[in-house]
């Protein structure tokens, strides 16, 4: 689920609803609920809400205790497009089995996983559901996300995917190398760069995005005015936090310089969501039918 400036990505299309037929074969994939020991039937049991419930919680624990078993069967359930014609299921139910496969994967936080979910994540299009369920699952991840994601940027030839760069901004993390591929990305798409960087929260890119509102005001392109809306409100919103840390102009000259001290990496400030804004996570949905649930 990109930000909430995802539309600077592309427009969300409608989906109707379709059933597969059945064919004459079935896939390893049909859920027996009375298969206790089936990670996919055990998976079925699971809500996607955030919030687990005991039953939901001894689900977790069985699929842990079965160890790589359960994680290749929950990976391929998770990575199969269009789940409902392998399995005969109605293509809703298969994609919802497939979301809480997802889910699954990132609750156990198994590290095996992470990279084959980002690149699936990579390869989705904007305002998918897959984006949407694949993005809330390895942004959850937080810091065990972050190397995997920056070696898929690094070595993609078509270089860093937006679900990516969205992915990023949102993870919680503060680190260089994502301000330098936020604040890059400004010279290729400034409106949506300037969205990320104001999620991602770090003053530092300030100077960066100075001058690109400099640049796009500047430009005699009248398509340059909507670019530069996003940059002022980006620069207002760092500007915003960057306050707190800034001396008062009334304290004397000769008071003693503060010891410095390490800087730990932490979580941006998240700029309050309207309920009725597109949910940054990238879903398409309105915030409040989608992870408003789980805030």
């Amino acid at each position: 689920m990109p930000s909430r400036r995802v539309s600077a990505y592309g427009h969300g299309h409608g989906c109707s609803v379709q059933t597969l037929s059945r064919g004459p074969k079935r896939s390893a994939f049909v859920l027996n609920i009375n298969k206790g020991k089936d990670p996919i039937a055990l998976v079925r049991k699971l809500v996607p809400d955030g919030k687990l419930t005991d039953e939901e919680q001894q689900v977790i624990g069985e699929l842990h205790g079965q160890g790589e078993a359960a994680l290749d069967a929950l990976l391929a359930c998770a990575l199969t497009p269009r789940l409902g014609g392998l399995t005969g299921l109605p293509y809703i139910d298969a994609n919802a089995t497939r979301a809480k496969a997802i889910y699954a994967l990132g609750l156990l936080r198994a590290e095996r996983a992470i990279e084959p979910l980002l690149q699936a994540l990579a390869a989705t299009k904007p305002h998918s559901a897959e984006r949407g369920f694949l993005g809330s699952c390895c942004c959850g991840l937080g810091a065990l996300a972050l190397e995997p994601a920056l070696r898929l940027c690094k070595t993609s030839p078509l270089g860093p995917s937006d679900a990516l760069l969205v992915l990023l901004a949102q993870l919680g993390v503060r680190d260089e190398r994502i301000l330098d591929l936020l604040t890059g990305f400004l010279r290729i798409n400034a409106a949506a760069a300037a969205s990320l960087l104001a999620i991602y929260g770090d003053p530092a890119a300030l100077p960066e995005l100075r001058a690109q509102l400099e640049q796009a005001l500047g430009e005699p392109d009248p398509l340059k005015a909507r670019d530069t809306e996003y940059l002022r409100e980006a620069i207002r919103k760092l500007e915003g936090e960057a306050a707190p840390s800034q001396a008062p102009a009334s304290a004397p000259a000769s008071a003693p310089a503060p010891a410095r001290v390490k800087k730990v990496a932490q979580k941006p400030a998240a700029r309050a969501q309207s309920r009725n804004e597109r949910c940054a996570c990238g879903s398409g949905k309105k915030y409040k039918a989608c992870c408003y649930l789980r805030s």
